[in-house]
């Protein structure tokens, strides 16, 4: 529950942590565009301020521009009034340009000292002094105009400083709240560190437990193996106790039984006569050197492998020797019976056994040179090879030979090989060959082509050829004058 809780609190901080990295994030981008509109303000700032100081001296220019101006026009005003009294003195006072008071007084001047004048150039006087009064009407509008556009920036200006100085405490806020994020954040990193290293110790105290308790499956499961071996040691013994005392001839071993239980118990059990076996997985072949004399029949299973005894066709079983029923074995239990097994053997069945290979079937088929009935299912299909079938050859008490079986038809089966054990074979007059239509017919044209020879007593020697009822109506019967006699299975 503790190491729980533990990893719980860690989660629930790195749940914090992430979002405050996410919140820092987001703080970050948006000082970044503070940062970005301040620096355009500044630069606007920046600019306005030349702008203003230009506007600045350009009004200053203007200002003294128009000074200068108005003293000019005003000095050219006065000599163009004084010209125009002058001129037009004897004729009376212009409109709009010489005062009555100094009409009147000039009207005294003597006669005899005015000069005439000319009407065209007095009024090119009157036009020149009315453009001079209008170009100054409009200097001092654009003085105006400038002075206002002048105001308006300074304005302007005035209102970029506020914000940017509102931008820049806004910065200088969020920068304290980024730095505060970032102590947190180095805290909660640093907690999380210690919990982090906490939970390694606690993770490693649980990998120990952990490897303790496996260590107690293992001794356990080790234990139920010893034990599972020491009731199938027990039972077998009972059992052997049991036919003892009632002359039963068969034993039944349970598997699980280790090479040396099955050892001790085979010692004592002479006058057994069949035996269901399932091989150790120990097994190094001692146990098939202790089979007792007496045995005439041995079913053996594969390691950790069980079932029933084979029920073998009527007439299948010779009634001398050991007759071996191999069940769902590999090459390791062949070649332990290849080399512990003789001649005692006469009949020799296998079934089920797709993990054997043609050499460990090789080896078993040459050591057991006193065969007279042998069935080799489908499963062997693959070990049954020329050189597998050739070590027949020195089976010369074979009498009978089945491959495959009505439940599992053989479909790669070398002819030559059949045709040749046939021959060799010299007491061979009964072939079970369960196999496909076409192949079927294949060994059959063979054989009927070969010279059987002679049996032992002379006569020709003639071969039954035993094949299923869906093969027999198929084939191609040889004539009657043929040493092969064709034969349905029943």
């Amino acid at each position: 529950m503790e190491i729980a809780a533990v990893r719980e609190e860690i989660n629930f901080l790195r749940e914090e942590m992430k979002a405050l990295r996410e919140e820092m994030t987001n703080q970050r981008e948006e000082t970044k565009g503070c940062k970005s509109e301040v620096t355009n303000l500044k630069t606007e700032m920046k600019r306005q301020e030349e702008e203003n100081t230009a506007l600045h001296s350009e009004v200053v220019r203007l200002q003294q521009a128009m000074v200068e101006e108005r003293s000019t026009r005003q000095v050219v005003v006065e000599e163009l009034r004084q010209e125009v009294r002058r001129l037009t003195a004897p004729f009376g006072r212009l409109q709009g340009l010489v005062p009555r008071e100094q009409e009147i007084v000039e009207t005294q001047v003597p006669v005899e000292t005015q000069v005439p004048v000319d009407g065209a150039q007095v009024r090119e006087l009157e036009d020149r002094l009315n453009q001079a009064l209008v170009d100054q009407k409009r200097a001092e509008d654009d003085l105006k105009e400038s002075r206002a556009t002048n105001s308006a920036t300074e304005t302007k200006l005035r209102e970029t400083e506020a914000r940017n100085e509102d931008l820049n405490s806004k910065t200088n806020d969020l920068e304290q709240t980024n730095a505060s994020l970032k102590k947190r954040l180095h805290e909660m990193e640093r907690t999380l560190d210690h919990e982090r290293s906490s939970s390694k110790d606690k993770d490693d105290v649980i990998k120990r437990q952990q490897e303790e308790i496996q260590q107690q499956k293992e001794r356990q499961q080790a234990l139920m193996k010893t034990k599972v071996a020491l009731d199938a040691e027990v039972s077998a013994f009972n059992k052997l106790l049991e036919s003892k005392n009632n002359s039963i001839k068969k034993l039944c071993f349970p598997p699980g039984l280790s090479e040396k239980s099955l050892t001790n118990i085979l010692q004592n059990s002479e006058g057994m006569e069949e035996l269901l076996m399932t091989s150790p997985s120990d097994s190094t072949g001692q146990w098939i050197r202790l089979l007792s004399p007496s045995l005439n029949k041995l079913d053996v299973f594969g390691p950790g492998v069980t079932g029933e005894p084979a029920k073998l066709g009527v007439g299948r079983q010779p009634d001398h020797g050991l007759t071996v029923v191999i069940k769902q074995a590999g090459d390791d239990v062949i070649n332990q019976l290849a080399k512990e097994l003789g001649p005692r053997v006469t009949g020799l069945n296998m079934f089920n056994c797709p993990r054997v290979t043609a050499g460990a079937l090789q080896r078993l088929l040459s050591a057991l040179t006193g065969l007279e009935d042998v069935t080799l299912d489908c499963s062997l299909s693959g070990a049954i090879t020329d050189a597998s079938l050739a070590a027949l050859y020195g089976c010369s008490q074979l009498r009978e030979m089945q491959l495959g079986r009505v439940s599992g038809l053989c479909t790669d089966i070398p002819v030559t090989a059949v045709s040749r054990l046939v021959v060799t074979c010299r007491k061979l007059e009964l072939l079970f060959f369960y196999a496909t239509e076409e192949l079927s017919q294949r060994v059959l044209d063979a054989l009927v082509r070969a010279d059987l020879g002679k049996s032992d007593d002379g006569t020709p020697k003639t071969l039954w050829f035993v094949v299923p009822a869906p093969v027999y109506e198929k084939l191609r019967k040889p004539p009657s004058t043929s040493s092969i006699e064709v034969y349905e299975a029943t």
